[in-house]
């Protein structure tokens, strides 16, 4: 079911103001040429909002969108040679591994030199962020936000060890624990999930909304000078799986498969063969192995299994499949769970 969002001309002055923030934080500035791969379509408020953000910053924006295509995308950016993009870390990903076969060239050699990333996990998770720096050559920082409130309102400097809030006047930020609701006081360490009041609003001005988000505050000041305090993020409350008691979130399971490249591409699905979001039988999982590899899918599943039950303190089952097996996310999101029948 869509969710509606309405805005006043009000609203959409301190929608760009925040983006505004974030897109500097991430180190875009004005007069940059400006690739945005965001979906542009599918109701998705990140893609056309963006867009203002990144023209009230005072940035010329190439609004293709990630509906254009890779072959479009990429020798777009090789044409008109932009210095900056924003994209999904999986679209960022999955057109850096593309460009030497479309464009007979690394996306390293592209104009390419700073990325911004949102609208899913991963630019956060040092392993990812490392595949996407490599692959491009370029400074990538994470940013988060929700069409609840406007677009984006968290955002990495150059320090990269957790985002700033970027929203001071404008929301209120607090921390529950998602179980029992108790307020968590804001301080460095303190884990919980973020739950927003809206303070210059006129239309649907939420108060104390839940959006599910988990992070950790990681710290209340910056050698940057801003003031905001940052945060990690661990991924939305209604993701997280329980597996015999242990919370796990999938976005640690990725960063820790994706640590294997080249014997991974990075890629997996998470089977859920279980009702609801808890389970006493091990995770089944599907990882993809890269062709690069010279592990045999039965050694490398063996040792994924034990570095998530080491690591994680999780038990899974690990099917290994080929190269190209598992569905490219594209202009979507990247979803790594999906529900399946049992066994």
């Amino acid at each position: 079911m869509p969710t509606f969002v309405a805005a006043t001309k009000r609203d959409l002055e301190t929608w760009n103001s925040m983006g505004a923030r974030v897109f500097y934080a991430n180190g875009f500035r004005p007069g940059d040429w400006v690739m945005h791969a965001y979906a542009m379509g599918r109701g998705f408020v990140g893609g056309l909002v963006n867009i203002e953000h990144l023209q009230h910053l005072g940035c010329a924006v190439i609004p293709l969108g990630a509906e254009s295509g890779t072959e479009r995308l990429l020798r777009a950016i090789d044409h008109l040679k932009p210095r900056a993009m924003c994209a999904t870390p999986s679209m960022v990903a999955y057109l850096g591994a593309a460009a030497q076969d479309v464009l007979g060239k690394p996306a390293s050699e592209l104009s390419i030199r700073a990325i911004s990333v949102g609208g899913e996990p991963g630019g956060g998770i040092p392993a990812i962020r490392e595949n996407m720096e490599q692959l491009w050559g370029a400074d990538v920082r994470d940013m988060m936000g929700g069409a609840d409130f406007g677009s984006t309102y968290w955002a990495e400097c150059d320090e990269k060890d957790g985002m700033h809030l970027c929203s001071q006047g404008a929301l209120h930020v607090e921390l529950i624990d998602p179980d029992t609701l108790d307020p968590i006081p804001i301080s460095e360490g303190a884990t919980g999930e973020i739950v927003y009041t809206a303070l210059r609003r006129e239309a649907t001005p939420l108060v104390r909304y839940r959006m599910g988000d988990i992070v950790t505050v990681s710290s209340l000041d910056c050698r940057c000078g801003r003031t905001g305090f940052k945060i990690k993020t661990h991924g939305r409350a209604d993701d997280m799986l329980i597996v015999r008691g242990v919370n796990v979130f999938p976005a640690a399971i990725k960063d820790i498969v994706m640590q294997y490249a080249p014997d991974t591409t990075g890629y997996l699905k998470i089977d859920l063969d279980f009702d609801g979001h808890s389970t006493y039988e091990p995770l089944r999982l599907r990882v993809e192995m890269g062709k690069a590899s010279v592990r045999t899918p039965e050694e490398l599943g063996a040792t994924l299994e034990g570095v998530l039950r080491d690591q994680l303190t999780v038990r899974t089952v690990i099917q290994i499949v080929p190269e190209g097996s598992i569905e490219r996310p594209g202009a979507a999101k990247e979803k790594l769970l999906e529900r399946v029948g049992r066994p």
